[in-house]
Order: structure tokens, then C-alpha cells, then sequence
């Protein structure tokens, strides 16, 4: 049986006046946030809930756009600082993993090709961290790669981490992967948390 009363209620809303926190939480509701709303304000808003049920709050504070500014600064922003080198040819594809890292609060630039992200590297020295298409005309990751970890981007890039980002999940391609030099690799079309855990990882 489910207990309606302690269940959590969150509202999508397109309203805008100075009124929304004190009326939706009079109508009985725990959290809420405007449309559009970005991957970042439903995560931290869903985290935030979360915790506040394994804590068995009662009496939990209403989340609303400024108390999550402060929890997304505090707990997201703040863990992740870091440049990223976005290999990607294909513009759908540029768009959705650029959106996704400024929702992490993370800094990047787009290559459209292996040939470009090397000459790119050659000419700054403040990228962290490339995230590769391995399918990409005049240089593909795999050349690119090769060519990062033979110094042809520069000596301070030989050990960059290298994440691949490939429409194919098999494990002969993941294998390829990693023998010419990746340290990881990630499926299209990329699901957030997944992304947001894998950097994580590679930039702590």
C-alpha cells in the first residue's frame, strides 16, 4: 500500500510571479521548478528529495530555484571544474553534450574532427579532459587518439584522459577502444548520469 500522505509531490510549471513557493507549498507541495528546466535542476531537485526521505524529514524545506542554486553551487558546481575537449562531427550530437556539460557547470570546446582537436591542443594547454567520437571523416578518434599518445599534440597532452564516445556497444569495439590508447568509453546517445559519473571519475 502506498501512504499518499508522506509521498512527495514536485510541480512543472510555466508560471512565473512572485507568489509560486508560498502557493505551492500551501498546496501541498514539496518542490517545484519552472519549464524550461534543465537535467541539472531535475537531478539536484530529485537528490534532494530523496535525502530528505532517508533523513524521514517532516518538516523538510520547500525547494525552489534559490535554495537549489546554493545545493547545485555546494554540491555539483564545486566538485567539477574542469576543461573539455568535445571531439564530435555531428551538430545533434555537439548540441546535447554541450548542454549536458554546462548543466555540470563544466567549461568546453568542439572539434569537428580528430585533425582539428589536434591542432586545437597544440594551441592550448588548459584542456583536462577530451571526450572522442570514434567515427569522424578526415581523422577518426581511433588516428586522433594514436596521435595524442604519440606526442603530436603536445608532450603535455600524451597522458590526457581520453573518453570515447561510440554508437556501438560491442566488446570488440570497446576493445579497439582502449588498445589505441583510450582510458574509457562511453555509449551514444548519452544518458546524463552516466556522463556525470564518468567524469567524476576522471577529474577527481
Amino acid at each position: 500500500n502506498v501512504n499518499c500522505e508522506s509521498m512527495k509531490l514536485v510541480m512543472m510549471t510555466s508560471l512565473h510571479n512572485e507568489y509560486e513557493s508560498s502557493y505551492f507549498q500551501e498546496h501541498g507541495f514539496n518542490a517545484y521548478f519552472t519549464k524550461p528546466a534543465t537535467s541539472l535542476d531535475i537531478l539536484s531537485t530529485l537528490n534532494l528529495l530523496i535525502e530528505q526521505i532517508k533523513a524521514g524529514l517532516v518538516d523538510a524545506p520547500f525547494i525552489n530555484k534559490q535554495y537549489l542554486e546554493g545545493f547545485v553551487d555546494e554540491e555539483h558546481h564545486s566538485q567539477l571544474r574542469a576543461n573539455i575537449l568535445v571531439v564530435e562531427d555531428n551538430a545533434m550530437n555537439q548540441l546535447v553534450i554541450s548542454e549536458q556539460l554546462e548543466d555540470l557547470g563544466l567549461k568546453y570546446h568542439i572539434a569537428e574532427n580528430g585533425a582539428v582537436a589536434i591542432e586545437f591542443l597544440k594551441n592550448n594547454t588548459d584542456i583536462d579532459l577530451v571526450l572522442m567520437d570514434c567515427q569522424m571523416p578526415l581523422m577518426d578518434g581511433f588516428e586522433a587518439t594514436k596521435k595524442i599518445r604519440d606526442g603530436k599534440a603536445g608532450s603535455m597532452y600524451h597522458d590526457i584522459t581520453i573518453i570515447a564516445l561510440t554508437a556501438n556497444a560491442g566488446e570488440e569495439d570497446n576493445k579497439k577502444c582502449l588498445g589505441v590508447g583510450m582510458n574509457d568509453f562511453l555509449t551514444k546517445p548519452l544518458a546524463f548520469e552516466v556522463l556525470e559519473e564518468r567524469l567524476r571519475n576522471w577529474l577527481k
